[in-house]
């Protein structure tokens, strides 16, 4: 209910999920365990993927191995999406790594010396998804998609965008 000089009106929000202001922080945590039963002394065939293209190389599989994983994720809205117009602000971001163990090999690494062969390994390079969404007018709302990687396998030190999306969208009050 709105109250204007006329009396009271009912004006509800343009999308259900997104009519309450709101901040919150999310995390999902989670890990892997591998066991060979294997006398392990066998080599396998590992596939290496460089910049040279695909090559093939024996490694020894060890018989134990343990990895983590996560993203850690934080979202923020201002307004109330009742408006006409710039009555919704939403931004999302979100860190993903996907191999805690390649991260601190990568890192441990890049201490020791900066030398290129530690940037071989595409687990090792953190990503961040962010999220950006607008109201222009009324229902229909703009919003940016980018995924920014920390790191790169190019020899590149420094960020950049991976993959950008924009759209244009429109919300509906009931389906």
């Amino acid at each position: 209910m709105i109250q204007k000089e006329k009396g009271w009106f009912w004006r509800p929000s343009y999308d259900v999920h997104l009519k309450e202001p709101h901040a919150a922080v999310s995390g999902i945590f989670g890990g892997s365990c591998t066991a060979w039963f294997q006398d392990g002394y066998n080599p396998v065939a590992v596939d290496m993927r460089g910049d040279e293209g695909n090559s093939r190389s024996n490694k020894k599989r060890s018989p134990f191995s343990a990895d983590f994983f996560g993203s850690l994720c934080y979202t923020f809205q201002h307004g109330k999406f009742r408006e006409l117009y710039g009555d919704l602000t939403r931004i999302d971001a979100r860190l993903d790594i996907c191999s805690a163990s390649a991260l601190a090999k990568r890192v441990i690494n890049g201490l020791k010396s900066s030398s290129a062969n530690s940037a071989k390994d595409p687990m090792s390079c953190p990503w961040i998804n962010l999220i950006v969404q607008q109201q222009i007018y009324g229902p229909i709302v703009f919003r940016a998609d980018s995924r920014v990687a920390l790191d790169s396998l190019r020899g590149k030190h420094a960020p950049h965008i991976e993959d950008s999306i924009y759209s244009l969208s429109y919300s509906l009050r009931l389906l």
